[in-house]
């Protein structure tokens, strides 16, 4: 315990100095393993919101990857058939990924240049 004292600065210390004489005075017990101090330190410094606001980032996140994932598959499935429709095999994802790059390529050279 004395350990994770030691490293309390600032704001920290203070408290920690302020509970230990506020438990003295109380009559309470002194806090005498890790995992009470976790619980107090949570208690005061852990807003309640945190893991509500936590859990929606993390939310959002698969989200946006759910959303990413699903437009790589169907720019891959547009690209298979694309290649299909012209009989083209492609036979690794790397000659996959050089074709869609030059399908890009074309599309925008086409818009560019109004062709």
């Amino acid at each position: 315990m004395k350990l994770v004292v030691i490293e309390f600065t600032d704001y920290a210390l203070i408290w920690w100095d302020q509970n230990v004489i506020s438990r003295r005075r109380s009559g309470e017990r002194p806090v005498a393993s890790w995992e009470e101090m976790k619980v107090l330190m949570r208690r005061r410094f852990v807003p309640n919101h945190y893991y509500r606001d936590l859990y929606l980032k993390l939310h959002c996140c698969f989200i946006e990857f759910t959303s990413s994932f699903r437009s790589l598959y169907i720019l891959n499935m547009s690209l298979s058939c694309w290649l299909m429709a012209r009989n083209w095999k492609a036979t690794s994802a790397t000659q996959r990924f050089v074709l869609l790059i030059c399908c890009f390529q074309t599309f925008f050279e086409s818009i560019k240049f109004g062709s």
